[in-house]
């Protein structure tokens, strides 16, 4: 309750990035639109506004409730995601509650991989290359960052982050280490537009909008500094991220546009369209500077 007042402010820096087609800041990196800038579906601002301002007094009134039981789903939500790598205490209990179970596969990987990017047998003969890629969405990222920290061995090919939910200051303690002990992995981080994450909106508008990223951000997560914000948002990776100089030829970051084949919400990641043109991009090694 007592970081109401906050929230609501936030909630108005909010509406104001969904009212606009915010793409016109400056992005210092790469922009992929899949369809032209201009062939959008987003451009309908007084209609955007008249639902904003007809249901913002409820929509303010669901603050604490958002908070009250968003931040305790939050934080099961993040344990749930240590747990997934956590250390084996025995193949029993790893196999009865499931903890660990992505300790198990690495481990198995680790035990097949006994030079980078080479595969062998059962028997450890070597047997062929192998091009491993790593691809999280939302919370699957924050498992990703604990894989390269504690398997600093394996050598990925390509790690590929979908809207990030991992913060920005893991982001750089996990991806960037990696990177420099790494010298052939690329990393690429994808976003949606600026416009589209503070847009979405469900449950007749009754609710704050934004995506869940917008969310963590301003109900869930404490955010002392601005590397707790989420590394999924292009609203925060142009005000508060810079990619190091020695890393900028294997570091890519791209914000897809407002055409109506992007993606227009945070779960659109999921989908295999948008996958799949997301593979392409990391094939093609980037985008071109707008």
């Amino acid at each position: 309750m007592g970081s109401t007042p906050q929230s609501l402010a936030v909630q108005l820096v909010n509406a104001r990035d969904a009212l606009w087609i915010r793409e016109s800041e400056p992005w210092p990196w790469s922009e992929c639109a899949l369809a032209p800038l201009g062939d959008t579906s987003d451009r309908w601002v007084p209609g955007n506004a008249a639902l904003f301002v007809t249901f913002y007094l409820i929509r303010a009134l669901t603050v604490p409730v958002i908070q009250g039981f968003g931040t305790p789903a939050w934080d099961t939500m993040k344990r749930r995601a240590e747990l997934v790598l956590a250390p084996r205490r025995g193949i029993s209990l790893a196999r009865r509650d499931g903890q660990g179970t992505a300790r198990l596969l690495l481990d198995a990987l680790r035990a097949r991989m006994k030079a980078p990017r080479k595969w062998h047998d059962e028997n450890g003969k070597e047997v062929g290359d192998l091009a491993i890629t790593l691809v999280g969405h939302s919370m699957g990222t924050m498992i990703l960052n604990n894989v390269l920290e504690d398997y600093t061995d394996l050598s990925f090919d390509r790690i590929v982050y979908l809207a990030a939910a991992a913060s920005i200051d893991d982001v750089r303690g996990a991806v960037l280490p990696y990177l420099r002990n790494h010298p052939e992995t690329k990393f690429w981080g994808f976003s949606l537009s600026e416009t589209r994450e503070a847009l979405e909106w469900d449950y007749f508008d009754m609710f704050d909008r934004g995506t869940l990223l917008v969310w963590i951000d301003h109900y869930f997560q404490r955010v002392n500094a601005p590397g707790d914000r989420v590394f999924g948002r292009g609203k925060e990776l142009r005000q508060y991220f810079e990619i190091p100089e020695e890393l900028r030829a294997r570091f890519f970051l791209v914000k897809f546009g407002n055409g109506r084949h992007d993606p227009k919400r945070h779960g659109d990641f999921s989908k295999t369209e948008i996958l799949e043109r997301v593979l392409q991009i990391v094939d093609g090694e980037g985008c071109p500077r707008r």
